[in-house]
């Protein structure tokens, strides 16, 4: 087995060449403890000492999880980074925020920022068609198109983001009107 020790550069172990490596040899070090009833300690389970036996529901479903965790992860870690963006994202959604006065300079700024991140784009396979580009702002006026993979994205005046609809203006008025009329299809059943 290698060692455990970090480099400085990347921040993951040595010897650790691909992301599914880095995940891989992550779960290997990573300890899953059962309890019994009155919260103590009764076994420590390791992947790397195959000691994870299927009888054991509790280890499992930890397992489980900290795998779902660890793609998750995986989903994010190869996503370019810029200090002018902000790109927050949650299991599949993903937003690419910019901030600037001018909507022409925040287009030009979304576009650079966009070209760093087409390679992982493609290898997530983002479906362009699904994207689209909001001017959040009070003041009238739209900003450029932009592109990704050559594909024009669409301009809305509302985007959904984590089951939140957001209007251009912050209002909340689109996100009231969604919910109003899921509310009224659920009274009607």
């Amino acid at each position: 087995m290698r060692g455990h020790k970090k480099t400085k550069e990347s921040g993951f172990f040595e010897g650790d060449s691909t992301e599914t490596e880095v995940m891989t040899n992550t779960l290997k070090r990573t300890k899953v403890y059962t309890t019994s009833g009155d919260g103590r300690r009764i076994v420590e389970y390791s992947q790397e000492d195959s000691l994870i036996p299927s009888q054991n529901r509790e280890a499992e479903e930890q397992w489980k999880a900290l795998k779902i965790i660890m793609i998750l992860m995986k989903y994010t870690a190869d996503l370019a980074q810029d200090e002018n963006v902000i790109t927050p994202t949650f299991a599949d959604d993903t937003a690419i925020l910019i901030s600037d006065h001018n909507p022409i300079t925040a287009s030009q700024k979304l576009q650079t920022a966009i070209n760093k991140m087409e390679e992982w784009l493609t290898k997530w396979r983002v479906n362009e068609d699904t994207c689209v580009q909001v001017l959040f702002t009070m003041k009238r006026g739209e900003c450029p198109p932009i592109t990704i993979n050559n594909t024009l994205i669409k301009t809305t005046d509302h985007a959904k983001y984590l089951g939140m609809h957001l209007d251009r203006r912050l209002t909340w008025k689109t996100h009231k009107h969604k919910k109003r009329k899921e509310l009224d299809l659920e009274s009607k059943k």
